[in-house]
């Protein structure tokens, strides 16, 4: 389905592929975003249509579900609406299907117990995704809350003449997007626009950023950075694809060279003393043993 493609020839390079739920409640809303390529689930809650409004212009889905039982115009007229029965957003069933797919006890750990909305969302979320996949998923591992007071908000027509990513007359030459993407990788220019579709409030991440770029603008490193990072094939996608069991041999060429190249990255960073880049740097792992083995089993050059 449109937000469940996974296939490297069907989704756009730098832009993250997004199949949405909605749960509607009165005036109260329940949203949970899936990036199924890349694993990545994400729960919210807003209250009123021009909030409603406002996500859907920053996600910008492939696929929304929606209960049957919700007349909302605005969903209504958006493209790639799938209709679904009610009981795919009840909470209880949510619950278990969240548990059983993250393999804990509750979603307390998650902070978002309180989400109720949202959380019949993301069970909705699980149970098409596992439907149309007929199978499990297990490159998806964790749950991200994200919160209003989070971020600064931009209603839709605000980001709609903002351009920051499309342009008014249709396009995305000379958005802010365009200008600002000199990212090494279609990894990067992905989170890139989820930083900049949704600017943080949070003074010390933002603090935390700012003295990574300067540390790596006065030590000229980030030219080596770029030309390391740009020989990296997309292995949130290539991940996404072995866990699904879809993936080809030249994914795992790929994911081989990425884990090829992660010592000498991590060499690279290493004497930068940010809090930021030292946090990245401790989650390189060793995976010399997982290098070692793609090597011995996938040819140099695979025909597929």
């Amino acid at each position: 389905t449109p937000g469940t493609v996974t296939e490297e020839a069907l989704l756009e390079e730098r832009r993250d592929n997004l199949l949405i739920a909605i749960k509607l409640v009165a005036d109260n809303f329940g949203l949970a975003a899936l990036n199924f390529a890349g694993g990545r689930l994400t729960v919210l809650e807003g209250q009123g249509n021009e909030a409603l409004a406002a996500e859907l212009e920053r996600l910008r889905p492939a696929e929304i579900l929606i209960s049957e039982d919700v007349h909302n115009e605005l969903l209504r007229v958006q493209r790639g609406v799938r209709i679904r029965a009610p009981w795919h957003f009840d909470i209880d069933n949510a619950r278990r299907l969240l548990t059983k797919q993250f393999e804990t006890r509750d979603l307390a750990g998650f902070g978002c117990e309180d989400l109720t909305l949202a959380l019949g969302a993301a069970g909705c979320l699980i149970q098409y995704a596992e439907e149309t996949q007929r199978s499990s998923l297990p490159h998806l591992r964790t749950l991200i809350v994200e919160r209003h007071e989070d971020a600064i908000l931009l209603d839709a027509a605000t980001r709609r003449n903002l351009e920051l990513e499309n342009r008014l007359t249709g396009g995305s030459d000379h958005t802010l997007i365009s200008v600002i993407d000199n990212t090494a990788t279609a990894m990067g220019s992905r989170l890139l626009r989820r930083w900049l579709g949704r600017p943080l409030r949070d003074h010390i991440l933002i603090s935390e950023r700012h003295q990574a770029v300067a540390t790596l603008v006065a030590t000229h490193l980030y030219n080596d950075l770029q030309t390391l990072l740009r020989s990296i094939s997309d292995l949130e996608r290539i991940i996404a694809r072995i866990g699904l069991k879809t993936a080809r041999p030249r994914d795992l060429v790929g994911l081989r060279h990425g884990i090829t190249i992660l010592p000498e990255l991590k060499q690279l960073i290493t004497p930068l003393n940010t809090p930021l880049i030292q946090h990245l740097n401790e989650q390189i792992a060793d995976l010399s043993l997982l290098r070692q083995r793609l090597e011995k089993a996938i040819a140099e050059n695979p025909a597929t």
